[in-house]
């Protein structure tokens, strides 16, 4: 009767040969009442029955990875025996054995085992993605065939993202956009993975070229069933339009996973007249003012500041320096915040870190006052005897006339010398 046997990923298998005599067995009725499988013999052409199988199962594999799974063959009969696996069937299939033929194999008492390696390496063409199985015949002289079948489940890893098309639209200079990209894995073997940016189109660039867009994280490894979110930026560095493509490249997977990204970038357009001022001459102590018109080409409104007297900005300056969550970027740390309108404050967030920043400076100076405060004082001696005064020498001014041409300066300085 035939039976079937399995054995699971890393398992040791013992194949039993159950013979008694090695004489060939009797001929198989002509009516058994059952099914009775049986195949030819690779070679002689013998018609013999099958006794039993043995299945292998490697269970899920990544196409081009080799696997090995060791296994036993014990005679447990009165009498040696020889096994021969059928090398036809294994050939060009990615299947072997590292022992094809086994010579006279000793029976009871020693019930001999000798212990075999079998590997299926899923780099043959031969092997496609999805379910593979392999019969091998094992013939043992003198006795029936035992079938050893190998099972397998080939794949590769695979993504699938959320969105293959990504459109920034308009953003300004100087501004960020993000977009989430959800990346998942629905095979059951991991995935590792690393993003990289080819860029399709380059926007004609005033200063060197460097990445619109960026892909963060850029790299990682995803769990059969896991799902993770990536954030793809767009920065624009000038008025241009952009587009390049984020390959999400995947271990022993010859097909990237491709998203496209496209944005426009929109830079701030300011018309100042007339571009030069001159001042005629002005005397001392006066003053004159000379107008120019700024004008807005943008379509959005913009805010402007004069640095050296706009004690706001320097506040708001000293709060961003001591701002947490700056991140690497190409051009140095960044910190992103959310978009402020003309004449909107910062974030509620950075106050509040700054102050606690002046608290903890406050408290600082307050121990160094407080420390110096405990240091005890040196005792102070009697004074030595003071010199008779001696008249001070006269005092030297100097004194700096400024002025515009022919007004006088040396005149005046004549006159003081």
């Amino acid at each position: 009767e035939a039976a079937e046997s399995s054995a699971g990923p890393g398992a040791d298998t013992v194949l039993r040969v159950p013979l008694r005599k090695a004489v060939p067995p009797p001929p198989p009725p002509e009516d058994p009442g059952f099914p009775v499988e049986t195949r030819k013999v690779a070679g002689s052409g013998e018609v013999k029955p099958v006794l039993t199988r043995y299945v292998y199962d490697f269970g899920s594999i990544v196409k081009g990875e080799t696997r090995k799974k060791t296994f036993k063959v014990t005679n447990p009969s009165f009498a040696p025996v020889s096994v021969v696996f059928d090398r036809r069937a294994m050939a060009g299939s990615g299947v072997s054995i590292s022992t094809e033929r086994i010579a006279k194999l000793p029976g009871y008492p020693q019930c001999a085992s000798l212990t075999l390696e079998l590997t299926l390496e899923t780099r043959e063409k031969s092997i496609g993605l999805g379910p593979f199985a392999l019969i091998v015949p094992v013939d043992i002289k003198g006795g029936p065939l035992v079938l050893v079948e190998v099972r397998a489940m080939v794949m590769i890893p695979t993504l699938s993202l959320s969105a293959d098309k990504l459109d920034f639209g308009t953003v300004r200079v100087g501004e960020t956009k993000l977009i989430p990209v959800h990346l998942s894995n629905t095979k059951p073997l991991p995935c590792e993975w690393v993003a990289i940016l080819r860029e399709e189109k380059k926007p004609k660039s005033k200063g060197g070229s460097r990445p619109l867009f960026h892909c963060s994280p850029d790299h990682g490894v995803l769990q059969p069933g896991e799902v993770s979110t990536v954030t793809i930026s767009f920065v624009p560095s000038e008025g241009v339009a952009a587009s390049q493509q984020v390959v999400f490249k995947m271990a022993t997977n010859p097909r990237p996973a491709l998203v496209d990204c496209r944005g426009v970038g929109e830079e701030i357009s300011l018309v100042v007249s007339p571009e030069e001022l001159t001042l005629g001459p002005v005397l001392p102590f006066t003053s004159t003012a000379v107008p120019f018109k700024i004008q807005n080409k943008s379509s959005f409104p913009v805010e402007l500041y004069a640095l050296p007297f706009d004690t706001k900005y320097l506040i708001e300056d000293d709060i961003l320096r001591h701002a947490k969550g700056y991140a690497p970027a190409p051009d140095g740390e960044v910190l992103l915040l959310p978009c402020r309108n003309p004449g909107e404050p910062l974030p509620d967030d950075l106050l509040e870190q700054y102050y606690a920043h002046l608290i903890e400076e406050d408290s600082k100076f307050d121990a160094v006052v407080s420390l110096v405060e405990e240091v005890p004082l040196p005792t102070l001696e009697a004074p030595a005897p003071v010199p008779e005064a001696v008249a001070p020498e006269p005092a030297v001014h100097t004194v700096v006339i400024t002025g515009p041409p022919l007004s006088g300066k040396t005149t005046a300085a004549r006159a003081l010398a």
